[in-house]
């Protein structure tokens, strides 16, 4: 039997692993990309608002002044490690109830997010947590921890405040909506809370 022709038609397959995609060069483009791989928001990015909008927002939401004035220190710090101060920032929210603080700790720890002592111990013994000297030392320890957990280039670093600055920490959660496997492992909705304060700030005009 004689053919003039023999096409071969090949299924196309969609890998939804950005990093595999850039790796094999398999259909990868960056204008697309959003179209078929699952929905990820990344730490390691560009602020995703201003931090007029983080003060407006801090001040609707009755948040205290040291919160609402510390908004400064987080874009001035996440900028240069290239984190999103608005994830940091409402993270920040989160952890400390918008600066008023009323669980385990006080404002007297200057520590914007929970860390712990090198040794942990449990959440709700606050000689567990760490202690800062000022706003500046507590928030800079938040953000290295969070640089850490993304994997940001030039982490784990020897200059650092953050007191669990562990080396297997390093690039093992790099997403808004995976970060609280590893930060509040209890809370199964800690990403999508992050999220959700994350679109407030952003939608505010």
């Amino acid at each position: 039997m004689n053919f003039k022709a023999i096409i071969l038609i090949m299924p196309i397959v969609f890998i939804l692993n950005k990093s595999e995609l850039q790796a094999n060069n398999l259909f990868y483009d960056s204008k697309i990309e959003n179209s078929f791989i699952a929905e990820e928001t990344l730490i390691i990015t560009h602020a995703s608002a201003t931090v007029e909008q983080c003060k407006t927002w801090a001040t609707n939401k009755n948040a205290t002044q040291d919160f609402i004035n510390n908004a400064d220190i987080y874009f001035k710090e996440c900028i240069k490690v290239n984190i999103d101060p608005v994830m940091a920032y409402a993270q920040y929210a989160l952890e400390s109830g918008y600066g008023h603080y009323k669980g385990t700790i006080d404002s007297t720890y200057f520590n914007p997010c929970g860390l712990k002592v090198p040794q942990g111990g449990d959440c709700k013994d606050p000689e567990a947590h760490e202690s800062f000297n000022s706003w500046d030392e507590g928030i800079k320890a938040h953000i290295d921890h969070i640089a850490l957990y993304v994997g940001v280039e030039g982490y784990p670093r020897k200059d650092t405040y953050d007191p669990r600055h562990f080396e297997y920490l390093f690039g093992t959660y790099t997403t808004v909506e995976t970060i609280g496997n590893g930060w509040c492992p209890s809370n199964p909705n800690y990403g999508a809370h992050l999220l959700k304060l994350m679109k407030q700030i952003q939608n505010i005009n």
